[in-house]
């Protein structure tokens, strides 16, 4: 009973809300884009250490270290970390690398990257405002929705290599530009008078680090691809739930992310029975369900969610939307 306590704990706290409504897109960024005018408040933005030694300004970092404007991030030799973006844009940083956030708010990701190679990913957003920029000593690439790599040398020259859709690549004046399709790739030393466009390099197109990130991207957005989720749908979503229900959902995810929950005898003899049916279930969720998530809601977090009626029409509307994405897995939960 353990293991599928905890996997009803995972769905319900987890999954029916902060993978629809905040790993997807993220608390912050939902906030400012959709209930809010535009703002430049700094978003929430998670590094991943994907192997080796990573630092974060100076100290050791680990994975869910949450990172604000200003903090650097360095990769040691046969190190990877990860930075992802509550838009789901990540940036993998190869070994040797180091970087610093210049700026991420709901309208402007940009990051400083002083040395070694990085890849972004950058999830195509409805805001026509919002930009992600890699900034390094000799280059400024700026995207809406693409994947790049960036490698900075030692001598502070620069190497872009688009692999899918556009770069805009400009001297750091952004006096020089350069529109840089999927394919092509540029070079940037210092003082540069005019840039030149080229095939991506054949040593990093057959490189490891480079068909890895190819193959990581696409197991992302086939999954996407297949659920035949769209940005509508995500904001469709988000606006069935009012700004009081999504500051509640916000605490319920800080809770249980902190692993934290301090769940008593009797919440977890209530919660049994309801495992039990989740459990039978298989792990999906139909309409007919909802009743059960909000009375599981209630018995975990009974400060938020209380009134059992309005959550189970919240969590009715979700279903579909649930189901469209396929985020219905516990394996992470085993």
């Amino acid at each position: 009973m353990k293991g599928c306590l905890q996997g009803c704990l995972t769905f319900f706290a987890l999954l029916i809300i902060s993978s629809v409504l905040l790993g997807f897109l993220g608390w912050k960024y939902v906030k400012k884009q959709f209930l809010t005018a535009p703002s430049t408040a700094p978003i929430i933005t998670t590094l991943e250490v994907d192997s080796g030694t990573v630092t974060k300004n100076g100290s050791p970092a680990k994975t869910g270290d949450p990172l604000a404007n200003g903090d650097k991030i360095h990769t040691a030799k046969n190190s990877a970390a990860t930075l992802t973006f509550p838009d789901n844009s990540v940036l993998r940083l190869d070994e040797n690398t180091d970087i610093s956030v210049s700026q991420a708010s709901s309208l402007k990701i940009s990051i400083f990257q002083s040395l070694g190679r990085t890849w972004s990913r950058v999830v195509k957003l409805v805001d026509s405002n919002h930009s992600y920029e890699i900034v390094t000593p000799t280059a400024v690439a700026t995207v809406r929705g693409t994947a790049f790599a960036t490698n900075v040398n030692l001598d502070e020259s620069t190497n872009i290599d688009t692999d899918d859709d556009i770069v805009d690549v400009s001297t750091p004046d952004r006096k020089i530009k350069l529109a840089v399709e999927a394919g092509s790739g540029t070079d940037l030393t210092k003082d540069q008078k005019k840039l030149f466009k080229r095939a991506i390099r054949e040593e990093l197109k057959n490189s490891p680090w480079y068909q890895n990130n190819r193959r990581r991207d696409r197991e992302v957005l086939d999954k996407l691809s297949k659920s035949g989720a769209s940005a509508s749908d995500i904001i469709s979503v988000i606006r069935t739930v009012s700004p009081d229900d999504l500051a509640k959902i916000q605490r319920v995810v800080q809770k249980a992310q902190s692993g934290k929950l301090n769940l008593t005898p009797a919440q977890q003899a209530q919660l049994e029975p309801l495992a039990a049916k989740f459990e039978a279930s298989g792990g999906k969720l139909d309409p007919s369900m909802a009743p059960d998530a909000a009375a599981a809601l209630a018995i975990i977090f009974p400060e938020d969610f209380s009134d059992t009626a309005h959550w189970t029409a919240v969590i009715r509307a979700l279903i579909p939307f649930i189901s469209k994405l396929q985020l219905l897995r516990l394996d992470s939960t085993e």
